[in-house]
């Protein structure tokens, strides 16, 4: 198979540098954590955020700025795979959504910096199930999510790959009873244990 180069995209925005490091600063926070700091070089205005997921065992995402004029920078956005090269097209149509994620996450804190982080739809198996977001169950479930998945490299791509997934599952599920039912009495079972060991 033959290598891929890695997706990059740039855009020439009318703002200050400075401005927009202070967007970049802001990420982790916006995105709850998908995105943390790898690497930031100031003198040369380069920010590395890493993404953990099952492909390659997560990417990185290089921010490299460059000042056009006091009121315009360049940003350019690349995603690398943390190990090997990009080889599939699907490969590809992922790190764009990072790219596209980035891009709208700087124009958001650019546009209010004090944008509150951006929200996952959590839960959506589980939420579907016992009928509400609010649920006891729904809530054990999130935080096993928070206090104990999210810790580890396993639990984060479980976490990813769950919610890559989870919103399908539910729309092809959402009538089938015996499916709900099933899943249910497994949640119950499991979240009885989360609520035993807490």
């Amino acid at each position: 198979m033959s290598m891929i180069a890695n997706p990059k995209k740039n855009i020439v925005v009318d703002k200050s540098m400075s401005e927009i490091k202070t967007a970049i600063d802001k990420i982790p926070d916006y995105f709850q954590k998908k995105y943390t700091l790898a690497k930031k070089n100031e003198l040369l205005n380069l920010f590395t955020f890493e993404a953990l997921e099952f492909l390659s065992l997560g990417v990185f995402v290089d921010i490299n700025l460059n000042f056009v004029s006091e009121t315009k920078t360049d940003i350019i956005i690349e995603v690398r795979r943390k190990v090997g090269a990009f080889d599939q097209s699907h490969e590809v149509s992922k790190a764009n959504k990072h790219i596209e994620s980035m891009f709208n996450g700087i124009s958001e804190l650019i546009i209010n910096p004090n944008a509150q982080p951006k929200k996952k739809d959590g839960c959506y198996i589980a939420t579907s199930v016992y009928g509400s977001y609010e649920a006891p169950e729904v809530i054990v479930l999130r935080n096993f999510r928070d206090n104990y998945l999210k810790k580890s490299i396993l639990g984060v791509a479980f976490i990813n790959f769950y919610y890559s997934t989870a919103p399908t599952i539910v729309k092809v599920t959402k009538n089938m009873k015996l499916f709900n039912v099933v899943v249910k009495k497994i949640l119950d079972k499991f979240v009885a244990r989360l609520q035993h060991r807490m």
